[in-house]
């Protein structure tokens, strides 16, 4: 005995565009050919729906299925892992497309498109990935309803709201499950954290290139809340790695890290803050410079660069204290100051000249640091992304040669012009500015706000930074905006062109990212408990939190079960009794108004007794009626309408000069 057919080829073209969108994103992670056969799949059945085609023969398909699903284990081996099970779920839900037949196969490859609609989680978790997974899922839930629609009586409106009020019915449920169910500890989805394909940062290494390859990214790095007063853009010095070892062409950090911590001026105007750092897979942490004392976990060493006991491989929060002055390396041991003044011998001769005159030139070390700031700023230095490549003597083919670069390009040619000169500099590497988000208050930094910049120890001060950018550059550390302010030709995204934070599309996209970030990814057993707490459920035991979430539940299903009996009791909705009402207010207009317990055969005999003129259009109507209603006809609704709209009793009535 065959399946049933399916009944409307609109359900049928719903549910293949629901699976090409599920599927869509899984694109870049499968092999080409698997993407191109699914879409093959999908493009032939739509062709096959709509000219009538026969289906695929079963042992054709059974040959297609063996086929691919060997080619998928042949690409990612016997034990596929993440991408390859991906890959095989992704097939199924072609294949399944392929042989849709029945009703019974629709909601098997819905079912399909559902687990495929988690499997993006294990890849990416944003706010807006999530949000359009939600409508794929609302997508799927309608097609699912117009599947039910076995007579066609339901528009794409009314399923919409149909699969809407489904969704909105099960969302109370859905919360009090997720806020109350015992969370496991880790990440909501640990496979995506432990992949951090799309992490990028700062490394241990510092080419020419690399800061601002970084400056083209707009992921965020962290987010930071201040307590308190807020801190000027030009202030925003985010420390990390420090680079002291240079071959000529690249710097390298240090792998020595004491635990001397830095000295603290007196007035030295303390901010407190806390960061949210994203995984970077490194140890080290960031904090404004510079700062006070290590988080829980972190060691704080004498380059005030904070290290992790271990690598940041899932979001992180740490409390943070900084003084904006400090005073740092006062008493610097003779080793650490023969390392800041290493170079790489016969590497850089012009420099080394023009290093040796500038010192010749001046009495102090602070007066040579003037001088050479004086040269980028005299000098036609330009702050560009597109620097000309460098040769093997970098430093000496920008300064007298192409005199255009990043900031990795001047912090780098000025530490090796004061090393040359006799003064002690090292590189620092981190992130500049950032960007304020009216709506949380709160200051986002992403990696295009990566920077570079220089530390000088003088005499009696200690380390000293100098930022040799702002010579070139000032609005870049001024306005602490985008490093590609000079490529846009504006502020970055600080403009907001006026608009309240509300109707601003970036701050509003931004907030939810990080809310849904706090609520939801990073919704761990320490925030669960946290909000037992506040709920006054802090020392209650897991058994009472049980029983208090089948209370909440229970009454989510009872107000569930109220919301269905009110809809049930109400009259249908449907297209067919539209029409149909419509019918019954044009017979009303002449007269013939339908009593609450006549049905529609009795009704329209009274009608044709009424007006016998009408005979013809009434009967019609009223078989049609009766049999999209009870005859689950496909086409009925659509004659139906057709009939009631040609329906015009006022003109038939004056045509045959019949009153009314």
């Amino acid at each position: 005995m065959s399946a049933r057919p399916i009944l409307r080829r609109g359900a049928a073209y719903s549910l293949l565009g629901a699976t090409a969108a599920v599927i869509a994103p899984h694109a870049a992670r499968m092999p080409v050919w698997l993407t191109l056969f699914v879409s093959a799949c999908l493009l032939w059945k739509a062709a096959a729906t709509a000219r009538g085609w026969r289906p695929i023969g079963r042992w054709l398909l059974a040959a297609l299925s063996v086929c691919a699903t060997a080619a998928v284990v042949f690409a990612f081996g016997p034990i596929p892992g993440r991408d390859g099970s991906v890959s095989l779920l992704v097939l199924m839900a072609g294949l399944k497309c392929l042989e849709l037949r029945s009703v019974r196969d629709a909601h098997v490859a819905t079912l399909l498109g559902y687990f495929l609609i988690v499997t993006h989680f294990l890849y990416l978790q944003s706010a807006p990935f999530a949000l359009f997974l939600g409508c794929v899922l609302l997508w799927l839930i309608a097609t699912t309803v117009a599947f039910q629609d076995r007579n066609g009586s339901l528009g794409p409106g009314q399923v919409a709201a149909t699969a809407g009020m489904l969704v909105a019915a099960g969302l109370p449920i859905a919360l009090v499950l997720f806020l109350l169910f015992p969370r496991v500890q880790g990440p909501l989805f640990g496979t995506a954290a432990s992949a951090g394909s799309a992490t990028t940062g700062l490394s241990e290494r510092m080419s020419p290139g690399d800061i601002s390859d970084l400056g083209m990214s707009d992921e965020v790095a962290f987010r930071v809340d201040f307590e308190g007063a807020s801190v000027h853009p030009s202030e925003l010095y985010w420390r990390g790695p420090v680079l002291w070892d240079f071959d000529g062409r690249t710097w390298r950090a240090s792998g020595h890290a004491g635990n001397q911590v830095a000295e603290q001026v007196r007035g030295a105007r303390p901010v407190n803050y806390r960061i949210t750092l994203e995984p970077h897979r490194r140890r080290w942490l960031f904090a404004l410079d510079a700062p006070a004392a290590a988080p829980e976990n972190a060691a704080l060493g004498s380059d005030l660069l904070l290290r992790a006991e271990q690598p940041v491989r899932k979001r992180l929060r740490y409390a943070m204290r900084s003084n904006l002055d400090y005073r740092v390396g006062v008493d610097e041991s003779e080793r650490a100051l023969r390392r800041a003044l290493q170079l790489p011998p016969r590497f850089n001769p012009r420099t080394a000249m023009l290093a040796a005159r500038m010192r010749a030139e001046t009495d102090t070390q602070a007066d040579l640091v003037k001088a050479a700031l004086e040269l980028f700023r005299r000098e036609q230095f330009f702050y560009t992304l597109s620097p000309q490549a460098l040769g093997r003597d970098s430093v000496d083919e920008f300064l007298f040669g192409t005199r255009r670069g990043f900031c990795e390009h001047y912090a780098s040619a000025f530490v090796v012009l004061m090393r040359s000169a006799g003064v002690p500099a090292r590189i620092v590497t981190g992130y500049q500015g950032g960007e304020h988000n009216r709506l949380g208050n709160y200051v986002v930094v992403r990696q295009s706000h990566a920077h570079a910049w220089a530390e000088v120890w003088l005499k009696g001060q200690g380390w000293v930074r100098v930022d040799p950018t702002a010579a070139v550059a000032p609005e870049r550390v001024q306005t602490g905006s985008l490093a590609l302010w000079t490529e846009r030709g504006g502020a970055g995204l600080e403009a907001n062109y006026g608009l309240p934070a509300w109707a601003d599309p970036g701050q509003l996209l931004e907030h939810m990212t990080r809310t849904w970030n706090d609520w939801v990814l990073d919704y761990t057993p320490e925030r669960q408990r946290s909000l037992l707490r506040d709920m006054g459920l802090g020392q209650a035991s897991w058994p009472l939190i049980g029983a208090i979430m089948a209370v909440f539940l229970a009454i989510a299903a009872a107000i569930g079960a109220a919301m269905s009996l009110r809809e049930w009791r109400r009259p249908p909705r449907d297209r067919i009794h539209r029409a149909y009402l419509r019918f019954c207010h044009k017979l009303a207009r002449i007269g013939c108004v339908r009593q609450g317990h006549e049905g529609p055969c009795d009704f329209a005999r009274r009608a044709i007794e009424a007006h016998p003129m009408l005979a013809e259009p009434v009967q019609r109507i009223t078989e049609t009626y009766v049999r999209s209603r009870y005859a689950s006809s496909p086409t009925a609704p659509a004659q139906l309408e057709a009939l009631v709209r040609a329906f015009t009793p006022e003109r038939s009535l004056r045509q045959s000069g019949a009153r009314y």
